[in-house]
Formats: structure tokens, C-alpha cells, sequence
């Protein structure tokens, strides 16, 4: 067979229809749907939930343009640490076991969050978000 009959009979097995455009075009405007909500609005502080050594719970709001450091001692003696730095802010230490926390890494739009579930913290970015003449 040569190379031209290969290429047609190619060609004629899976020819490109209008669905395959549609279905482009829609993973296109995900894509780009995910970058615009990725990239909102920076947050101005973050507050942070969790539950203390005796088990009441707690939320903390700090604000993200200070520089910190906060140790928080949770229950049964488990320890989580979160640093604010830069405009940004991480879970720097968890004492959980599979440390997937730690592997969210660095957020600062509103409305991102990093969940440790073993230890029961939360930290949420606040701030003013986009307003309908923003969109």
C-alpha cells in the first residue's frame, strides 16, 4: 500500500466532523473559564478555623498584608503552623499523615482555601470579591 492510499484510508476511517469542533471549542472556554476564576480578585485577609486542645472552635482572621507565623494547637495534641508572607499564605506545617495540606501550596485570591481534614483546619482568603460591573 502506499503512503497516499494509507494516508486517505486514514483519513476515511475517522473523518473530523462538527462535534469534534464543538467539543474544542467547549474545552477552549473551560480552559479559559478556569484561568479568569483563578485569577480574581487578591485577597486582604485570611481567616483561619479550626478547633483547639479543647476541641472548641476557633477562627482567626489576620490580615495578608503582614508578614506572621501562627502555630495553632489543635486537638489531641497535633500541631499545624500557617505562614502569611508576601501577600500569600501556606500551610507550613502539619503533623497529619498524608500532608496534602501542605501540597495545596500558596493561595491569595478570594475564596481559595487550603483543608487539612485530619486536624480540622481551614483557611479561607477574604476580601472583597468581583462585583457585577467587574465581570
Amino acid at each position: 500500500m502506499k503512503n497516499a492510499d494509507k494516508i486517505q484510508s486514514i483519513k476515511s476511517a475517522h473523518p473530523f466532523k462538527i462535534w469534534d469542533l464543538a467539543v474544542y471549542i467547549l474545552v477552549a472556554a473551560a480552559v479559559v473559564g478556569l484561568l479568569v476564576a483563578a485569577s480574581g480578585p487578591a485577597g486582604s485577609s485570611v481567616r483561619i478555623s479550626y478547633f483547639d486542645a479543647a476541641e472548641n472552635m476557633k477562627t482567626i482572621t489576620l490580615p495578608l498584608d503582614k508578614d506572621d507565623t501562627v502555630t495553632l494547637p489543635l486537638a489531641e495534641g497535633h500541631v499545624f503552623i500557617v505562614t502569611i508572607k508576601g501577600g500569600m499564605v501556606w500551610a507550613a506545617g502539619s503533623d497529619c499523615r498524608d500532608q496534602v495540606c501542605i501540597g495545596m501550596g500558596k493561595i491569595s485570591r478570594v475564596g481559595q482555601q487550603i483543608i487539612c481534614l485530619p486536624n480540622k483546619v481551614t483557611i479561607t482568603i477574604t476580601g472583597e470579591s468581583f462585583s457585577d460591573g467587574d465581570v
